[in-house]
């Protein structure tokens, strides 16, 4: 998934970080689930861990060296993004947020049985969902998962 990336500073020249891709695989779409539905419990307003998006990418998609230091995955009940700081700057970065409804997609996909996984097919909205759905019909990393469930 890309996701644009936001500088918070209002003196910042435009020049640097574009987007970042992230992959939201099922481990990390549960993690992210389980933040969610603690905060509802807790009446929380977020809840942060260390964690970084996969890659970076500047504006021009040059491999430019920016130090970047604490990144964070945030998570709401609502959305989640990442965010962290330029390292030795007192500058924030912040992804796009990302709507629940993506870790939704994902988990629904992760828990359908391999036969049934045909009937998900042009109802995913989000590119990760769809290209679990497509390892998964290939029969990609899920085979193991699938022979356990058809055992039962």
């Amino acid at each position: 998934m890309k996701l644009p990336i936001h500088i918070n500073d209002e003196n910042w020249d435009g020049e640097g970080l574009d987007h970042c891709t992230v992959t939201i695989t099922p481990r990390l779409a549960k993690r992210i689930k389980l933040f969610a539905n603690t905060l509802k419990k807790l009446k929380a307003v977020y809840l942060e861990e260390w964690g970084s998006p996969d890659e970076f990418y500047t504006t021009d998609d040059a491999s430019e060296d920016f130090r970047l230091d604490c990144h964070m995955l945030r998570v709401s009940d609502g959305d989640f993004c990442w965010r962290g700081f330029f390292k030795n700057l007192n500058i924030s970065w912040e992804t796009e947020l990302v709507p629940m409804k993506v870790v939704d997609e994902i988990l629904k996909v992760a828990r359908t049985p391999r036969n049934r996984l045909p009937l998900l097919m042009g109802t995913l909205e989000s590119e990760d969902a769809q290209q679990l759905l497509e390892q998964r019909l290939r029969g990609e990393k899920s085979k193991r998962g699938d022979q356990k469930r058809g055992k039962r």
